[in-house]
């Protein structure tokens, strides 16, 4: 044991119990609640799965091997703490403060760290020796599937790390230590990564649009398949007074049954240029494999549409109505759909069912969604939030489920399955 070592406070469980409990209390103004303030402890091993402990001061404690799966430690200090091989799964990080923290081996797959503050933290491989019958810690950092935009982590040491799909929008990267780190289809639009070191890592399938590089060290650097500000497929061209008759002429279309006007037709173009795309209605229009990565089409009207095979990975999705449209083939990797209205389009006496079969909805937010009767089948719903969503006549068959968050969501006696 190090000097270090025996400077921290062990706690049992029940203590923990306990503390999180008038912290809860403490967080809802209620009488004899305190706030929890745990510096300078050992935590390891410890189980915080669940709890709340938003806004607790953890400074210069010790979490290594802890469970703390699905907590929500928004706006926590966590300065200068061992973090080694805690699990961080899913956990709300957001606006957290690891400054000097250590995270190797730790496994913040879905975790959310959105404007956290990672200066100068260190999430490098590493063992410790077993000489004096420490533990040992080893293992790549998991950032897997994070969201950590706006992100601070100017400096850090994370070579190795692994950020696989993960949500570094607008991050700040300057000067960090990022040899052999993977950053294999993760969002790094708009980051800075000035200073870099970037031997070696893997960038392949990444989103680089707006992103800074410069005076990096870039031996080995792999940008295959990356997506950049430069058009996917065919840009669109059409002027905004080109595009408002083309949705006038697609309105006439919806109104007339197809007698008059023009269907709009936006098959297989790259819409990212089009920043207006939120204010056009787009019922009843085609955009097969069409590239919509990143934009905002919030409470947008998209019923009834052919929307097969495009990619809306990253975009902003929130309260748009899309009953009755056909999605499958999809990519909607960590999209917000926010309270989206997905059940059924009443046409006539029928209704037609929103197609959502085949799609990557890897970390998609459906919190609060309608997604009654929505078919799922064979879709990648890894770590998908569904909370507080209707999902009563949902079909989920061959559907990949691993880690999806379902409180207080409405499902189907026979559909509970899939959610364990």
């Amino acid at each position: 044991m190090t000097d270090a070592d025996a400077a921290l406070r062990p706690l049992t469980q029940d203590e923990l119990d306990k503390i999180i409990k008038n912290h809860a209390m403490y967080s809802e103004g209620s009488v004899g609640g305190s706030r929890a303030v745990l510096t300078h402890h050992d935590l390891s091993k410890l189980n915080f799965r669940g709890a709340n402990l938003s806004g607790a001061d953890f400074s210069h404690s010790r979490f290594s091997q802890s469970d703390m799966e699905g907590a929500d430690f928004s706006n926590a200090v966590f300065f200068g703490c061992d973090l080694r091989n805690a699990n961080l799964k899913q956990a709300k990080l957001n606006r957290a403060d690891f400054r000097g923290a250590q995270l190797i081996g730790a496994d913040l797959r879905g975790a959310d760290l959105n404007k956290a503050d990672l200066r100068q933290g260190q999430v490098m491989t590493f063992t410790k020796s077993k000489s004096n019958g420490a533990d040992k810690y080893s293992g790549k950092t998991l950032f897997i599937g994070a969201h950590m935009s706006e992100a601070n982590l100017k400096g850090i040491r994370a070579s190795d790390a692994d950020f696989t799909d993960a949500d570094l929008s607008a991050v700040l990267l300057q000067d960090a230590d990022l040899k052999n780190a993977k950053f294999i289809g993760a969002n790094l639009s708009d980051s800075d990564l000035s200073g870099a070191v970037l031997t070696k890592a893997n960038l392949d399938g990444a989103i680089i649009a707006g992103t800074t590089f410069a005076n990096n060290e870039r031996g080995g650097l792999n940008l295959d398949n990356t997506v950049t500000d430069d058009p996917i497929n065919s840009a669109i061209t059409h002027s905004a007074k080109d595009l408002k008759g083309l949705l006038l002429a697609h309105v006439e279309w919806i109104e007339s049954a197809g007698k008059a006007g023009t269907q709009l037709n936006l098959n297989g173009l790259d819409l990212r240029s089009l920043t207006t795309l939120n204010t056009i209605p787009l019922t009843a229009c085609s955009a097969q494999e069409a590239i919509f990565i990143g934009m905002n089409m919030r409470s947008m009207h998209l019923q009834s549409a052919h929307l097969e095979k495009s990619d809306f990975r990253d975009c902003k999705l929130d309260k748009t109505d899309m009953r009755g449209s056909h999605f499958n083939n999809s990519n909607f990797m960590r999209a917000q759909l926010k309270g989206v209205k997905a059940c059924p389009l009443k046409v006539g006496k029928g209704e037609i069912v929103t197609d959502m079969r085949k799609c990557n909805f890897k970390y998609a937010n459906f919190e609060n969604a309608d997604l009654r009767n929505v078919d799922f089948r064979e879709s990648d719903l890894s770590f998908a939030n569904f909370s507080g969503a209707n999902l009563t006549g949902a079909q989920f068959s061959g559907a990949t489920m691993t880690d999806v968050l379902s409180k207080n969501a409405q499902i189907d006696d026979d559909s509970l399955s899939f959610f364990v």
